[in-house]
């Protein structure tokens, strides 16, 4: 299983996690995303069921796993 961080949870990050959260990537595990404003936040909802961390910044995710 690979841990994915995704920084920046835009359109793109959005549709990435989106595609994670469905299945439609094998053996990859949404770990930890970055900045993710709260209406991106209601589209995926599985990201608070899975008690996903929520970092403000990219620097702030590096931090939390030196």
């Amino acid at each position: 299983m690979i841990k994915l961080g995704i920084i920046g949870m835009g359109n793109m990050g959005c549709q990435y996690a989106r595609m994670i959260l469905d299945g439609g990537i094998s053996h990859v595990e949404i770990a930890a995303i970055t900045r993710i404003k709260p209406q991106q936040l209601e589209r995926l909802p599985e990201l608070m069921d899975r008690a996903v961390p929520i970092y403000a910044s990219a620097h702030e995710l590096f931090e939390a796993v030196r």
